[in-house]
């Protein structure tokens, strides 16, 4: 007996292997891998029983290191949005506030290429979660940063550009923090708001570098 199918595009994860969703219409749901436009199933209802079995006891192993590659290039991809948001929140906040750069030039190359590359690259070798094939499939008409991506981004960009900003303000305003003495190094103490008016310091009295 030949049992009618029907394709559903379901969701892609690469621009080489599309996923798709087969519903027979005995209710049996299963997945196969599209390639090269070709369609691979048997159109006798038997054999596309014996197709599913088969697939759920391997696991979907055709189309598992289509995730396994995605899920590391969409951390390392979140992980360098939210340093760079980091970057632009700090030189914002300084610029709001009145205080000197805390980033210069040269700075914030080295940020990019040293402390951001390295970091964003080693988590493109993280192994995949063990979880992942039980995850929902992403539509093909998703959108590439959701509301609740772009909240992430937002929270630890900011995060990081107010701690840098903050810990700028405290290493010339303070003497110490949290126990750990910060003028060891002979630095000279200013208030915040000579910190703020800093291009004033030359008519200051008594203040010298």
């Amino acid at each position: 007996m030949i049992y009618k199918i029907c394709v559903i595009k379901y969701y892609c994860t690469t621009n080489i292997t599309m996923i798709y969703k087969i519903r027979v219409i005995r209710n049996d749901i299963f997945n196969f891998t599209l390639s090269n436009s070709k369609l691979f199933f048997r159109k006798d209802g038997k054999r596309i029983a014996e197709y599913i079995n088969r697939r759920r006891k391997t696991k979907y192993r055709d189309y598992w290191p289509a995730r396994d590659q995605l899920q590391p290039i969409q951390e390392k991809i979140r992980y360098m949005i939210s340093s760079n948001i980091g970057e632009v929140a700090s030189i914002f906040l300084t610029s709001a506030l009145g205080i000197p750069e805390g980033l210069i030039p040269v700075q914030l190359l080295w940020v990019n290429l040293v402390t951001d590359g390295p970091p964003a690259t080693a988590l493109g070798f993280n192994p995949p979660d063990k979880d992942i094939m039980k995850k929902p499939p992403r539509r093909s008409d998703d959108s590439l940063i959701t509301p609740w991506i772009l909240f992430r981004y937002m929270v630890i960009g900011l995060y990081v550009g107010v701690a840098t900003v903050g810990i700028f303000i405290i290493w010339y305003t303070h003497d110490s923090f949290m126990g750990i003495d910060l003028a060891s190094d002979g630095h000279t103490l200013v208030s915040y708001s000579q910190l703020s008016n800093w291009d004033q310091c030359s008519s200051w009295e008594g203040f010298k570098v």
